[in-house]
């Protein structure tokens, strides 16, 4: 996904971030079950994106962030951190 934005800069800065994101899960289970619907908010930024509606993509962009955060105690054992 970073790499569709056309920006190697943010595809370097976002490579340590979704790395401790993926190692950060308490189970790989919660990881794979979070996927479909990963997919699909990043897809739908990506469409806005390529849409070249950056109010739609800012939008799905928040609305993603905000759904993994409220699902950080879920998935995440605090002090589990790498």
């Amino acid at each position: 996904m970073t790499r569709s934005c056309g920006n190697p800069f943010f595809s370097w800065f976002m490579a340590p971030v979704n790395t401790c994101l993926r190692e950060s899960y308490k189970n790989e289970r919660a990881y794979l079950a979070s996927l479909p619907r990963t997919f699909a908010e990043h897809r739908a930024i990506l469409d806005a994106i390529t849409a070249g509606d950056a109010a739609a993509a800012r939008r799905n962009s928040r609305q993603h962030l905000n759904r993994v955060i409220s699902q950080q105690e879920s998935l995440v054992t605090p002090g589990d951190e790498p």
